[in-house]
């Protein structure tokens, strides 16, 4: 079996990585998740237990750990629906929705199939009236979620062609700082100070790094930000006579929280395209805060000639749960 990991409270993001830090409909969503996270660990039990640990995707795929009283664990998982109800059933406020089951597998990984999506023992209805709302709650949430993030995509597109225009077109040196591949022997993060001088550009700042591999591979990185700046980020081949501002070189990402809440989760993502030797490719940073002073950023850059090794394995040894790991 599978277990689920330690940090319960983040959504798996599947967004475009450029998404990862903004959105106010996503921290809505984000209230919502820890409210009905409180809930379903301070009462929630079934026949297969009582409830450990909680998680959810921005798709609504909801997975719960449940113990038993040997110590059996069983995986219980749903889909978020929009009208789910309950009913009082043997001293328990039984969740269900028509047409909606949740599968269980246990520690031999047999499954079994149950109109119980969820179950509350322990509570009253004021409780079980509350968890309704903030179900019916995220399940708006997460459509306006994915609203907010196409039409935050529509604009970032826009502020990408101008800005791709932009470095193929400038001497980088000065406003991005160039970093070798790899930056540190060990795959420790180094710190790096970035917005000394950054680029302005329709009402936008951008710092970030430069990299010349000296071999063909796949980049493995991770980073943390200050908090406040909620940065976007992107990679551009420098070489104007190449268009390739339509790549996605990052697709997914995986992250840690933060213990400082000033900081940013680390980020931790592997290039979705190859880097090509000799090539000089611009990694940045957008914000839309005036940063009026210097920022930290913490960043480990890595090359790897195939990108079958995930992230969460290549990085292990700074990293020991990684979250989203691909």
């Amino acid at each position: 079996m599978k277990y689920l990991k330690a940090l319960i409270l983040c959504f798996t993001c599947t967004l475009a990585p450029s998404l990862l830090f903004s959105q106010t409909a996503m921290s809505r969503a984000e209230e919502t998740l820890l409210e009905i996270q409180e809930i379903l660990l301070r009462y929630g039990a079934t026949e297969h237990g009582i409830y450990e640990k909680f998680e959810m995707t921005l798709e609504g795929d909801i997975t719960i750990l449940a113990s038993d009283e040997e110590g059996e664990e069983h995986v219980i998982q749903f889909k978020l629906g929009p009208k789910l109800s309950y009913v009082l059933k043997n001293d328990a406020y039984v969740f269900t929705e028509p047409g909606n089951k949740a599968t269980i597998t246990n520690e031999e990984d047999k499954e079994s199939v149950s109109s119980t999506l969820v179950s509350l023992k322990y509570a009253n209805k004021e409780i079980a009236d509350r968890l309704t709302v903030l179900f019916n709650t995220m399940d708006q949430s997460l459509k306006d979620v994915k609203t907010e993030a196409e039409e935050k995509e529509k604009i970032i597109k826009e502020n990408k062609v101008n800005l791709y225009q932009k470095i193929k077109n400038m001497n980088i040196q000065g406003t991005f700082t160039t970093v070798t591949l790899p930056n540190t022997p060990n795959k420790e993060s180094k710190s790096y100070t970035l917005f000394k001088n950054p680029l302005q550009l329709n009402g936008l700042f951008y710092s970030g790094f430069a990299f010349t591999p000296k071999e063909d591979g796949y980049l493995y990185w991770y980073f943390q930000a200050p908090a406040k700046l909620r940065p976007s980020f992107f990679i551009a081949d420098t070489d104007k006579t190449i268009d390739d501002s339509a790549i996605r070189y990052f697709r997914k990402m995986a992250y840690v929280q933060s213990t400082d809440p000033a900081l940013s989760s680390w980020v931790v993502q592997k290039s979705n395209e190859k880097l090509k030797k000799g090539k000089t490719y611009v990694l940045w940073f957008e914000s839309s805060l005036a940063v009026d002073t210097p920022q930290t950023f913490k960043a480990s850059f890595q090359l790897q000639s195939s990108d079958e090794q995930k992230v969460g394995d290549f990085f292990k040894d700074q990293f020991p749960n990684v979250l989203n790991d691909f």
